[in-house]
C-alpha cells in the first residue's frame, strides 16, 4: 500500500490524528494548515486522496476545492466540517467533493471514508 493521502486543516489537532491514524493503516500521509501551503504541495505531487477542511481560518474550503478541480480533477476531495451546513454541503458536492464527514471524526469513520474513497480513485484509473 502506497496511496499519497493530503490532509488540509487549520487545526493542528486535526492534522495530527488524520496523519497518526492514517500512516498507522500504512498510508503516506502530507498534512497542509492552509490553501498555499495546500496548492503548493499540489503542484509537487499526486495524491490518491485529499481531506479538506470546509472552514480553513478565513478561507472558504469551498474555494480551495474549486482549485483542487484543476490541478486534480481526479483526485477524491473528502470535506470536513465542524458545522455541517446543508447549503454547504450541498455546494461542495455540486464543486466535485466526493463526500462529507462532520467533525467530531470517528476513527472508524475515517477509515470507511478512505477506503470507499481509494476505491473509487482506484475505478477512476483503470476507466482513464
Amino acid at each position: 500500500m502506497n496511496e499519497q493521502i493530503l490532509v488540509i486543516d487549520d487545526e493542528e489537532s486535526i492534522r495530527f490524528t488524520f496523519q497518526y491514524l492514517l500512516a498507522d493503516r500504512g498510508y503516506t500521509v502530507d498534512v497542509a494548515e492552509g490553501p498555499k501551503d495546500a496548492l503548493t504541495q499540489l503542484e509537487a505531487k499526486n495524491y490518491d486522496l485529499i481531506f479538506l477542511d470546509l472552514l480553513l481560518g478565513t478561507h472558504s474550503g469551498i474555494s480551495v476545492l474549486k482549485q483542487i478541480r484543476q490541478i486534480a480533477p481526479l483526485t477524491p476531495v473528502v470535506m470536513v466540517t465542524g458545522a455541517p451546513d446543508e447549503d454547504t454541503v450541498s455546494e461542495a458536492i455540486r464543486c466535485g467533493a466526493f463526500a462529507y464527514i462532520p467533525k467530531p471524526v470517528r476513527q472508524e469513520t475515517l477509515m470507511t471514508m478512505t477506503a470507499k474513497a481509494l476505491d473509487y480513485r482506484g475505478k477512476l484509473r483503470k476507466d482513464s
